[in-house]
Formats: C-alpha cells, structure tokens, sequence
C-alpha cells in the first residue's frame, strides 16, 4: 500500500510536507520498515522451499510409493487456501489502516485546537465522532476476528 513511502516523502515540496501531519508519515515510514524487515527475513525461506518439498517429495516417493502425491495434492489445497485467506486479512488490515488513519486525524484536529473546543464546550460533539470512528474500528477489526477464527470452521463443515 505505501511500500517505498519514504522516498515519496523525500520528493515532496516544502508546502507539502508542511501541510501534511507528521504523526502520518511516522507511522508510514514505520510500516514500511517493518515491511521490509519482514520481506528480508522469508528471501531465505522462499529460496530454499522448493528444494526442500523436491526433497522431502523424492524421500515420501520412496518411503511410501504413490500415496505421497495424494499428500502433495492436500498440500497444494492447503495452501491455496491459506493464500485466500491472507488476502481477505490484507483487505481488512487496510481498511482498519484507514480508520486509525482517520481518527489520529481527528485526534490530531482535537488536540491543536482544545483551547477552543474548551471554551465552545464542545466535548459532547468531539466525542461522539471519536467514539463513532472507534466503534467502526472494532466493528472491523471484529470482523477480521471472525474471519481468522471462524471462517475456517463454517467453511469445512
């Protein structure tokens, strides 16, 4: 989603970068980094698979004759399934992404301008929109509770 953020940030002009909430590209930059730690610590585990399940294919082959590839076949489905799966969780954490992104806008917009929110008495109102935008927050993230714990379940049965 913001993979390479940083060098987007690093091209941006001065009034853009200015206009634009330094909380948000912390936690852009952030992502990214951990991004390509994780990308950097499976490069090893990507190149070595295909060898190891050659391997341990040939060594099944041998042990137990044609019942190895009926293993192989579950496998395959096994993962494809597990490739759906993250996919709708990639999905969701983008949409739960969006939400905090949109409630550290207001938090942001709360706490610059709390001297006149203090003073309108203004606190019901701020509340309600924060509490609103938490609400959708945990209604999402609910939903990709649900998805990893119970989708499996239904879906097998």
């Amino acid at each position: 989603m913001h993979f390479c953020f940083a060098l987007q940030v690093l091209s941006l002009s001065r009034c853009r970068l200015e206009a634009t909430l330094s909380g948000n590209i912390i936690n852009l930059v952030s992502n990214d980094a951990q991004k390509i730690e994780k990308s950097l610590y499976s490069v090893g585990y990507m190149l070595l698979a295909p060898l190891e399940i050659m391997i341990s294919l040939l060594i099944l082959w041998h042990l137990i004759g044609w019942k190895a590839l009926v293993g192989a076949a579950f496998l395959i489905v096994l993962v494809a399934c597990q490739m759906l799966m993250a996919r709708k969780a990639a999905k969701l954490r983008e949409k739960a992404a969006t939400f905090t992104d949109k409630r550290l806008v207001v938090m942001n917009e709360i706490i610059s301008g709390i001297r006149a929110v203090k003073m309108h008495v203004w606190e019901w109102n701020f509340m309600d929109i924060v509490r609103n935008l938490r609400r959708y927050y945990i209604l999402v993230m609910g939903s990709f509770q649900w998805y990893i714990m119970e989708y499996p379940k239904r879906k097998y049965k």
